[in-house]
């Protein structure tokens, strides 16, 4: 190395030059030239194995722009839906040396494309390679199925209301709080609620909010009759001292995941009061399994997002303007198609314009299309944990 050229060799050769002008032997120059030869080759070693020469360097951040090329045409294809395509890219990136970082994500998308062509046997043998080459565990396999998989609420504990819903029913609400505690996972049937009044609403509600407190899972049944009830004592417009009648509406809507009702009466509310609905209290408290459970006030985005987007950009819009954040659930979202991504973005980033955005749970395959095409500005991307 050069550094070496200032001092090393030129010292060696000064005492070297004065020996010869001595015209006899100096034992003491020979000495100290031969010292200076083992410090510069001692030296010489150190700084090779410490600091990589310029062409290393070189050479790594060519191989890094290769893959980060190869990630970015990978999932071009996969949008494009042309799987096998990409699955030959991702299958053959994994062997190319790169930058750990980068080489981690082409193996999760190489995962999740096995997971989304249903190819378990291919996931576990690159499962297992990625849990050799990271010595970390590998993503779990999550079919579509496994994602979305509920327990039937049929085959839950089944307890029964019915009558009059009024401070009256206090009692019975107590008695079927201390049942569902025991069984912890229940269905609530609602069966000939002949009245409803606005102490019967605060006292089903405090129950409901009670049930989440004790980490309970409660699925609902033949809640028709009753929200029809709700609706009687309310009115769009009308603004109540009491919004005990709103704020039930909301929550058994949002437990029954009637989206479309949910949404118009999270409008009306905000129209009614002029105010932001309140959040539910079923999403702020974890259920069992909070790795399943959906994003609080999360909009849930569907498996699959081609032409024409009118229809879900709609219900996105309509979801908007009744939360203050606006977080999209993109657990079973497998494919974003290529040309409907730039459409979608555009409305997401007008969105994030106004008030936060988040894509949570997101896939890898669709994360690196949405930022290659435009989506690391404004909106946040949250990615699946492992």
């Amino acid at each position: 190395m050069k550094i070496f050229g200032l001092f090393g060799k030129t010292a060696t050769r000064h005492v070297r030059n004065a020996s010869a002008q001595a015209l006899q032997p100096d034992v003491q120059a020979l000495s100290t030239s031969k010292k200076i030869d083992e410090i510069e080759c001692e030296m010489s070693a150190e700084f090779s194995t410490s600091l990589p020469s310029q062409s290393a360097e070189s050479s790594l951040s060519a191989q890094a722009t290769e893959l980060r090329q190869t990630i970015e045409e990978a999932s071009i294809l996969f949008g494009s839906g042309q799987t096998a395509a990409a699955r030959e890219l991702l299958s053959v990136a994994i062997t190319q040396p790169a930058p750990k970082s980068d080489e981690k994500l082409a193996w999760r998308m190489l995962l999740e494309l096995h997971e989304a062509e249903g190819n378990q046997a291919a996931f576990e043998q690159h499962a297992l390679a990625y849990a050799e080459r990271f010595e970390t565990s590998p993503p779990p396999w999550q079919c579509v199925e496994t994602m979305t998989a509920n327990a039937s609420a049929d085959k839950l504990p089944a307890l029964s209301f019915r009558g009059k819903l009024s401070s009256s029913s206090e009692p019975m609400l107590d008695h079927l709080f201390q049942m569902g505690c025991r069984h912890r996972r229940f269905r609530l049937e609602f069966v000939s609620v002949s009245e409803v009044d606005l102490a019967g609403c605060r006292a089903l509600l405090d129950t409901l909010s009670k049930w989440q407190a004790q980490t309970c899972e409660v699925s609902l049944k033949n809640v028709d009759t009753l929200t029809e009830k709700i609706n009687a004592l309310i009115q769009p417009g009308r603004r109540d001292d009491d919004e005990t009648g709103w704020r039930l509406l909301m929550e058994l809507l949002w437990l029954i995941q009637d989206t479309t009702a949910y949404e118009a009466a999270c409008i009306d509310y905000s129209i009614t009061y002029e105010v932001s609905p309140p959040s539910p209290r079923s999403s702020q408290i974890p259920l069992q399994d909070a790795s399943t459970a959906r994003s609080d006030q999360a909009f849930l985005m569907p498996a699959t997002i081609e032409m024409p987007l009118s229809g879900l950009l709609a219900e996105i819009n309509t979801h908007a303007q009744c939360h203050e954040r606006i977080v999209l659930d993109c657990r079973d979202l497998r494919r974003v198609d290529f040309n409907a991504a730039s459409p979608l973005l555009t409305d997401l980033n007008r969105l994030a314009g106004i008030k936060p955005v988040e894509l949570r749970h997101t896939s890898f395959l669709v994360s690196v299309l949405l930022r290659l095409v435009g989506g690391d500005g404004k909106l946040k991307i949250i990615h699946r944990k492992t």
